[in-house]
């Protein structure tokens, strides 16, 4: 399976530059179920940026479920929507996406002592949505 390139982004965070730069040590030593902590922890760190320069309120926890969902909601750049059923049918389906990282970070990848990791298809496949993600907000956010 081909990798999605980790974006330049345009907004960043220490916390989102060292996870990323985590993330691609470990993903070219261990493969993707290795980077699969970091890779969450950098679009973590990236969406609480983003809310915290737009002064998008949130809680301490807030999961990146909770902070997708509140840029959504919220940030300026997001006050149109595209025309028509299927763009939203793809955001909903974004933030399902964004939703199941959360259990399998906890669950299925090195974040911790797990029995059950992802075998390195499903691992890229997880990666792959977290560096899509990231491009696709760093445009819109631009």
């Amino acid at each position: 399976m081909a990798a999605v390139t980790t974006p330049t982004l345009a907004t960043t965070s220490g916390t989102v530059i060292r996870a990323l730069g985590d993330f691609e040590a470990l993903i070219r030593v261990g493969g993707a179920v290795s980077g699969v902590d970091r890779v969450h922890t950098a679009l973590h760190g990236y969406m609480l940026e983003i809310c915290n320069l737009e002064n998008i309120p949130h809680t301490d926890e807030a999961d990146i479920t909770a902070l997708f969902k509140l840029i959504r909601q919220h940030h300026p750049k997001f006050n149109t929507q595209p025309s028509g059923t299927e763009p939203q049918k793809v955001f909903r389906g974004l933030a399902q996406v964004v939703d199941a990282m959360n259990p399998v970070r906890n669950h299925n990848s090195m974040a911790h002592p797990n029995e059950a990791l992802l075998e390195e298809p499903e691992a890229m496949l997880v990666v792959n949505a977290a560096r899509s993600l990231l491009h696709y907000l760093n445009m819109k956010l631009r």
